[in-house]
């Protein structure tokens, strides 16, 4: 593929963020409304029931459809668009006959509540859904088709939010709840699809000998992204398995909203923040430049402005909530109250993780991450404390494990400037 200005880069990086941005805010500014016409309870359910469906995702497709962009050819491409898809179908319909051989196993398994039990049927086919349309999104970004991408994420949420909205008369059950989630998946593979084919993928048209070549030719890098997404995604959903596992749908509805709210600013602040980040450490590390500067600015503005959340947090949670969601949901002012120290944390953190990346530092971050998720995992061992107790267990265990982060990055930099330091006086001396 031909090399892009930096200009247009950057003009396809906004393009396809801004996409992302209007997606993620529609489901949150539908939250005031849904969780009048939902009980706790209900989203508690889904929550267990997204976070199945996003940890199946990660495996579902063995990863390929990141490599739908890597190959030089379009015929290539096309294979390996076609190969993700296969092995997704492959493996969805073989998690499906499992759940129908042993539905009560799975049921005990998840602590999934009874009157809510007929939804694990669903959990293939949104597993399904949502790797198809992976791998459109990922044939669109080959493409440049940015503004598409970006659109098919919006069409999904408003989907999603309009059945959820006008399907409450089941709100006792919360059936809305999963039919709209599966509606928005449903209108996110059409618009793949028609956004796809409109920009010249025949779908219909399968090569064989081809897909073969391609599953050999991108195993390796299948399997390298495979096991780290998946630790990463079976780390975020811990917490909602934790809580429904010991303490019951309900609470985990009310965690539900506590995240959901907590979660903004490493969705719209963080999170972008780590991208533009990562271009600069890279371009830093090449032209041997410091990063102490950078790194003591930004994570000071990051500590303040973490503080401030906290306070605000500590003095208008259960006034917000109050007014925004009703008093049914004051409990999860309560969790955020205890919660939020820990966001705080890995909202300082999160905008310097990809320093491991540019660095080729890749499996030190792995160990990390290892190291999390055996940390948070062994409290499944964990009984007889109250929930509040419980979270706060949680958040010193989390709260932990992000300062070892922490650590491991300012490690990073105190290298990079070593170096630096060495080239310096190097250069001085000549």
């Amino acid at each position: 593929m031909e090399s892009r200005p930096v200009g247009n880069i950057f003009s396809s990086a906004i393009r396809l963020s801004a996409g992302t941005v209007v997606a993620s805010l529609i489901p949150i500014l539908l939250q005031p409304v849904l969780r009048k016409l939902y009980s706790p309870e209900a989203f508690g359910a889904l929550s267990v029931y997204i976070s199945l469906v996003g940890i199946i995702v990660v495996v579902s497709s063995f990863k390929y459809e990141l490599a739908i962009a890597l190959p030089e050819s379009s015929d290539d491409a096309k294979a390996v668009f076609h190969l993700s898809i296969l092995i997704a179908s492959l493996l969805n319909t073989t998690l499906f006959i499992l759940i129908c051989l042993f539905p009560d196993l799975i049921v005990r398994i998840l602590n999934y509540p009874e009157k809510y039990r007929k939804w694990i049927y669903f959990i293939p086919l949104s597993a399904l859904l949502f790797s198809i349309y992976n791998a459109f999104h990922f044939w669109m970004i080959r493409n440049r088709l940015f503004h598409f991408a970006g659109l098919s994420k919006i069409c999904r949420r408003a989907g999603e939010g309009m059945g959820q909205v006008f399907l409450s008369t089941g709100r006792s059950f919360g059936l809305g709840l999963f039919i709209g989630d599966i509606i928005g998946q449903m209108v996110n593979v059409m618009s793949g699809l028609l956004f796809s084919i409109r920009n010249g993928l025949k779908i219909v048209i399968i090569d064989k000998p081809r897909i073969y070549k391609m599953a050999g030719r991108y195993k390796q890098f299948s399997i390298y992204n495979t096991i780290p997404t998946l630790l990463n995604t079976l780390t975020i959903a811990l917490p909602v398995f934790l809580v429904n596992a010991k303490y019951g749908e309900t609470n985990t509805g009310y965690l539900d909203l506590t995240r959901l709210l907590l979660f903004i600013p490493l969705v719209f602040v963080s999170e972008p923040l780590s991208q533009v980040l990562f271009q600069r450490f890279n371009d830093f590390k090449k032209n041997s430049k410091s990063l102490l500067n950078d790194f003591i600015r930004i994570t000071s503005i990051m500590g303040l402005a973490g503080l401030f959340g906290i306070i605000i947090t500590f003095l208008l949670s259960k006034s917000f909530i109050l007014w925004l969601f009703g008093e049914t949901w004051i409990k999860s002012a309560n969790f955020a109250n205890i919660l939020v120290i820990s966001i705080l944390f890995r909202f300082v953190t999160e905008p310097f993780k990809l320093i491991f990346a540019a660095f080729e530092k890749i499996k030190l971050y792995s160990v990390w991450q290892t190291i999390y998720f055996i940390t948070i995992s062994g409290m499944f061992f964990i009984n007889n404390l109250k929930i509040e107790s419980f979270l706060s267990l949680f958040v010193i265990l989390e709260s932990a494990c992000f300062l070892l982060l922490l650590s491991l990055i300012i490690v990073q930099i105190d290298r990079h400037e070593k170096l630096v330091n060495r080239l310096n006086r190097y250069e001085a001396d000549q």
